[in-house]
């Protein structure tokens, strides 16, 4: 039996801590206690001290029935309480669900500036207890309105006056301010144009409720020497530096991040630039909060305050190790815990609380000519001599000019599947990870008139213009875009059918993308065709992604990539 308290903490972060007392000695607890990746052993009351939120690791190590609490300790009472007898949402049926948001209640008399659904009023009431809350609903749910509603209360009473929004795609600037307008009380403004008009802008911000910003404009661009950790470049971006300081002096009391998973590798620009920045209150919205590498969730659970355990702790309690240098990351493990750890951060929930129809994936099989098939070969072979030559392969590289080429031997059929819509006057979603097959699509379907956005439209602007096209003006039925360009952020509910001429090699990119058409707003069954050549990368790359989503869905939902880079590779040339 152990004995579980709260006190001000000696040695970790944050002003207490938990402590953890044997009632007697046993060198099983002391050997458990030390697989914890923050623990602290204070010799004079002979105590163990880890960070309060590594409650939920003490209670896995230990077992519930072995913890006993002897001091006010309401955070930990709250989890074995919620351990014991769970009555959250996410345990609910289907039916419960529907039955549950159709009569919660408001916890405070508040008036919305528009009303809203059951889920959001969930969100709100927890919002009112928390300083930082992660909102992980699947694409389509309403996180954005969730998000102002919480802020605009925290205005109202006093608690904020000035928020940033940080949106992880630049396009979704205006998105956010469409969105405040709709749904907020509060002013806005958008932080865009060149160094000098921003920064006028940032100086400005005591005039708006909330201030937008694209990550972009946030990049650390500082340099340190590998291995060393030395600084040889410092950061000279003076958006972040002057934002860094507003935020340091209190003049952004809040932050929402949209889309933080685009921030989420703590050594990137972007996530370096992030985690500068810090506010009393912090909002992080995703629907695809993990990537198939689960070790970048660091970042953004530490940023928020949930994970104290520094990145290589926790690298080397989620994450197996090997590789050439024996610190690449080539499985994981633990994922139980993961799962549990990430859930007490997120606020989660899915479709089902909505009642939209059925999302429905087909297989549209291509087959090469003789013709074809005998130049991917020869493709193919030249990649392979070039790996044996070099001996460094990066499989999605590598493997460019095949997918390139499976591309090309695809537009007469995506064509055909356009031209089958068509005829019942079906609108059509076309997405691509390469913007060449798009362009070489686009002139097969002149007909059609197809609207098209790529990153070569870099005016956040102009790519919404081509979204309000399809989806408002009806300008054409047929709309093509990347999946980087248009795979987030926007609404393109008017087709229920969606087509892939390839896809990512990340399957929440490709997630994210089919939710722009199965999401709120949707009224019939969405139809998802992956457009695949027979005898293909193509197949493989399927087989890969599938793979890959157990690994996220067992993390974020309860329910990597698999191979290393050589083995990998050698799979994708397999015949």
């Amino acid at each position: 039996m152990i004995l579980l308290a709260k006190y001000p903490s000696i040695k970790t972060k944050g002003e207490y801590a938990c402590f953890i007392k044997f009632q007697k000695f046993s060198q099983e607890y002391v050997t458990k206690v030390k697989r914890l990746p923050c623990r602290y052993y204070e010799p004079h009351n002979k105590v163990w001290e880890v960070p309060i939120n590594d409650i939920d690791r003490v209670v896995a190590t230990f077992g519930v029935d072995n913890i006993t609490i002897f001091n006010d300790f309401p955070e930990a009472v709250e989890y074995l309480e919620n351990l014991k007898n769970t009555t959250c949402s996410k345990k609910k049926t289907a039916e419960e669900l529907l039955e549950y948001y159709k009569n919660i209640k408001c916890e405070v008399d508040y008036e919305f500036k528009t009303k809203p659904d059951g889920h959001q009023i969930e969100a709100f009431n927890i919002g009112l207890h928390r300083n930082n809350l992660i909102i992980t609903d699947v694409p389509g749910l309403g996180k954005t309105k969730s998000a102002i509603d919480i802020m605009d209360y925290k205005v109202k009473t006093g608690q904020v006056k000035h928020i940033l929004v940080i949106c992880g795609v630049n396009g979704l600037k205006y998105n956010w301010e469409q969105e405040i307008k709709k749904h907020s009380w509060y002013n806005c403004q958008v932080v865009d144009g060149s160094k000098e008009t921003r920064l006028k802008k940032l100086s400005s911000y005591w005039m708006f409720t909330y201030t937008i910003i694209n990550i972009e404009s946030i990049r650390n661009n500082e340099k340190t020497k590998r291995g060393t950790g030395k600084v040889i470049k410092e950061n000279d971006n003076e958006i972040l530096t002057t934002i860094a300081k507003m935020c340091e002096l209190g003049k952004f009391d809040a932050i929402i991040v949209d889309e933080f998973h685009k921030a989420n590798n703590h050594k990137s620009q972007q996530g370096k630039g992030l985690r500068s920045l810090n506010a009393k209150y912090k909002i992080a919205l995703s629907g695809t909060p993990i990537t198939k590498k689960l070790e970048r969730s660091w970042s953004i659970l530490n940023w928020m305050g949930f994970e104290d355990a520094s990145y290589w702790q926790f690298v080397k309690r989620y994450c197996t190790l090997g590789g050439f240098s024996g610190w690449d990351v080539v499985g994981y493990k633990n994922l139980d815990e993961f799962h549990e750890r990430f859930d007490r951060a997120q606020l989660r929930r899915t479709k089902d609380i909505l009642q939209l129809p059925p999302k429905t994936h087909q297989v549209y099989y291509v087959e090469m000519s003789k013709e074809q098939r005998k130049e991917y070969e020869q493709i193919k072979r030249g990649i392979i001599q070039e790996a044996e030559e070099t001996k460094v392969v990066d499989p999605a590289v590598a493997t460019l000019r095949l997918r390139q080429f499976t591309d090309k031997v695809k537009t007469e059929a995506v064509k055909e599947i356009v031209d089958q819509l068509a005829d019942n006057n079906e609108p059509c979603i076309i997405f691509s990870c390469f913007k060449d097959g798009l362009y070489e699509l686009q002139n097969t379907l002149t007909e059609y008139n197809p609207l098209l956005l790529t990153g070569d439209i870099t005016n956040a602007e102009d790519k919404q213009k081509v979204v309000d096209d399809f989806q408002v003006n009806k300008k054409s039925n047929v709309i093509m875009g990347t999946i980087q360009a248009m795979g987030t952020g926007y609404t393109l509910t008017r087709s229920q059918y969606v087509v892939f001429l390839n896809k990512a090699w990340s399957p929440t990119d490709n997630e994210q993308a089919e939710d722009r058409a199965h999401r709120r707003g949707t009224t019939g069954n969405v139809t998802i065709i992956s457009v695949v050549v027979k005898n293909s990368i193509d197949e493989k790359v399927e087989e890969i992604l599938k793979n890959d989503k157990l690994y996220i869905d067992k993390v974020v939902d309860g329910i990597p990539l698999w191979r290393n880079n050589g083995d990998l590779f050698k799979y994708l040339m397999e015949d």
